[in-house]
């Protein structure tokens, strides 16, 4: 079976608004996984937080009927998630220091993909996406919004060796998969303003997608 696996951002997009049960029918057709660390940021840390203890208990259900399963990085993969965290925050500095773009639950779960030999990624975080999808347009974005920001080019084409043949997926395109295939009608009526409702309160829950985005998941309903 292939394997998927999923970040924070996801996890926590898609159980905040209720739409866990996408991972139970995701599971019937291949294997869900998380690394140590998302399970602590999504459920160990978040379950002592009363406003989030909720949306921890959610996730924790899903681990316990085993329709997501969290799994410990081996020793070389530990090292690999280090060197990825390592190399993908030395891609853009500021004042000749280095520009903080990813943490170690992004970086576990970049290493995971390759412990597992999956290729698949579920996260909704836009600047890990953009590491993986398009770096060059990610030094673009962050010139836009932050003064003196340069590049490493030795860093980026470093990265991009680690991360290449990852395909991206986001908490977005499972919604909407949801919805053709039937599986949130028990919770929402199948019409293009249940899906439409759907996917923004994806997108305000931390989902990275656009507008522009959301009207082609509706034209395509």
């Amino acid at each position: 079976m292939n394997s998927i696996v999923f970040d924070s951002s996801s996890i926590i997009s898609i159980s905040e608004k209720c739409f866990i049960k996408v991972l139970e029918k995701l599971s019937q057709k291949a294997e869900l996984a998380i690394p140590k660390k998302v399970e602590f940021e999504s459920i160990t840390r978040p379950s002592h937080i009363k406003a989030f203890e909720l949306n921890a208990l959610r996730i924790q259900t899903a681990l316990s009927q085993g329709w997501i399963k969290s799994i410990q990085l081996e020793p070389e993969f530990l090292q690999l998630s280090l060197r990825v965290k390592e190399t993908a925050n030395s891609c853009f500095f500021i004042n000749n220091r280095p520009f903080v773009l990813i943490q170690d639950g992004e970086a576990e779960t970049l290493a995971l993909l390759r412990q597992l030999g999956a290729s698949t990624l579920v996260i909704d975080e836009r600047n890990t996406r953009m590491l993986i999808e398009d770096i060059q347009g990610l030094h673009s974005y962050l010139q836009a919004r932050i003064a003196g920001i340069m590049k490493n080019e030795q860093k980026i084409a470093e990265l991009k060796k680690m991360l290449s043949g990852i395909k991206v997926c986001r908490s977005s395109e499972l919604i909407a998969w949801a919805f053709e295939k039937g599986i949130l009608e028990s919770e929402l009526q199948k019409n293009k303003e249940s899906l439409e409702a759907a996917l923004y309160a994806v997108k305000y829950s931390g989902c990275a997608v656009s507008e522009r985005e959301i009207n082609d998941y509706l034209g395509n309903f």
